[in-house]
């Protein structure tokens, strides 16, 4: 099976960046070596944050391919330096890393963009036209070469508005952390100290974030290693270590790294280990502790990386489990409600479940922690206690979110997110392409929590009608 193809926003100036351009300009010296007919200039500004991008795509941790996009006008861009290397084409690349570059443009606020191409590049005519692009009148500095030059348009509408893809963790090989780790821990640094000491330790694995559950078209935006080493404070050998964890700053509002984090935590469970621990920076010192780790000692300097803390989780136990409400389920998730403050006299929420049950059932989740002491025997009799749920929905045009609560003791411990990673993964799978919930004006931090995963104040009214009142008979 290939590697996963992993594109990355890289600086023009960087190394990388420069190898794969000089490739691509020996290439096309070649194939036109009319005067005039290249035209090569892309200026580091032009890629600059808010004005335009640069992409690399990797695999197995080597760069084959580029493709960049720059601003033209308010409303257009022009896509630029598309290349793959020679042995990597035929295999899609090419595709992958235009459906990227035409995301970035979205992210610009393009509405449109433009690009060049040659006339003897058939491969790569095929490419655009397959991917919707039309023919266009040359424009720019193209038009003085109109024997060699063909351009192509495409507006890019809205075709990637609404909800965004969700976010999948997966094992993914060291090579493939690599280049994410360059980018966010050892920006400027030589590529060698991307190789970690226990990397490939035995038990050691790597998790990766993508976006979309579609592994050909899957972007790899997050990456963290977990490896067997006793915590210093109080050395064990059941001990496992978090090491280069990172995600891309354009996806850190998303919950990628959290769910990272806690999709190794339960490995680490079900490995039997005893804590995980880390060295984490003291800027992510808040976001270690809103997933149950608590710093140890004072804080220290590490050379080219700045002030850390030792991190460490609490002893470890059973992960909780998100499933589908149980009939013996209903007081505790009535009673976890009422505890959150979500009951409103004009909802009966045992008829608000009963209604549930009867219109898409599995949609209707609960988290539940094991009781203390509990065992895998056991567990079959007694689940423990309920500490999360949420009521989703699904009409065929939107899903619908209600009902999500935590309970207070058990929260900054990622269960909100959690939920709403499940509840999102169940409505991909019905092909819901967008998510829309209610909230109260007045609730800033749950407003706060919805920003941080991605969603977005649609501008919108909410109206409402009661076509049956609860307190019917």
């Amino acid at each position: 099976m290939a590697a996963e193809l992993t594109i990355l926003q890289t600086p023009l100036t960087e190394d990388v960046s420069q190898t794969l351009i000089r490739a691509l300009n020996a290439e096309l010296a070649v194939l036109y070596d009319d005067p005039g007919a290249n035209h090569f200039r892309l200026d580091p500004e032009e890629t600059a944050p808010g004005r335009g991008a640069f992409l690399v795509a990797w695999r197995d941790g080597r760069p084959i391919g580029c493709g960049a996009v720059r601003t033209l006008d308010a409303g257009t861009g022009e896509i630029k330096r598309m290349y793959v290397v020679p042995e990597a084409r035929g295999h899609g690349v090419a595709r992958r890393i235009l459906t990227a570059v035409e995301a970035e443009a979205r992210a610009l606020g393009l509405s449109r963009v433009v690009l060049e191409t040659g006339t003897r590049q058939l491969a790569a005519i095929a490419l655009y036209e397959h991917a919707g692009y039309a023919p266009v009148p040359l424009f720019g500095e193209y038009c003085l070469s109109p024997d060699t030059s063909l351009c192509f348009g495409k507006d890019l509408g809205k075709e990637l508005s609404g909800a965004p893809p969700p976010v999948t963790v997966r094992p993914v090989t060291v090579e493939q952390t690599r280049p994410i780790r360059q980018l966010v821990l050892r920006a400027g640094r030589p590529p060698a100290e991307t190789r970690l000491p226990g990397d490939d330790a035995p038990g050691s694995f790597h998790l990766g974030a993508f976006l979309g559950d579609d592994r050909a078209t899957a972007e790899l935006v997050g990456v963290a290693s977990f490896m067997p080493e006793p915590c210093p404070a109080d050395g064990d050998p059941r001990d496992w270590r978090l090491r280069g964890m990172a995600t891309l700053e354009q996806h850190r509002s998303r919950g990628v790294g959290g769910l990272v984090l806690d999709a190794g935590l339960a490995r680490i469970v079900d490995a039997g280990g005893r804590l995980c621990w880390c060295y984490g920076r003291t800027t992510a010192r808040a976001f270690y502790e809103r997933h149950g780790f608590e710093a140890v000692g004072e804080e220290f300097d590490v050379p080219h990386s700045g002030p850390h803390f030792l991190m460490r989780t609490a002893p470890l136990r059973d992960p909780i489990r998100v499933r589908v409400f149980e009939p013996a389920d209903e007081a505790a998730v009535v009673a976890l409600w009422d505890r959150c403050g979500l009951l409103r006299p004009w909802n009966d929420p045992h008829k608000d479940i009963a209604r549930k049950r009867a219109v898409q059932p599995d949609l209707l989740l609960v988290a539940v922690e094991p009781a203390d002491g509990d065992t895998a025997a056991t567990r079959a009799v007694s689940e423990g206690r309920v500490v999360a749920a949420v009521m989703v929905g699904y009409d065929g045009h939107r899903g619908w979110i209600n009902y999500l609560a935590v309970d207070p003791a058990a929260r900054r411990r990622g269960l909100g997110r959690r939920m709403m990673h499940e509840a999102e993964q169940r409505l991909v799978a019905l092909g819901c392409p967008k998510i829309n919930l209610q909230v109260r004006a007045e609730n800033l931090e749950v407003l706060a929590f919805y920003e941080a995963l991605g969603y977005t104040d649609d501008k919108v009214v909410s109206l409402g009608r009661r076509l049956i009142p609860d307190d019917q008979r």
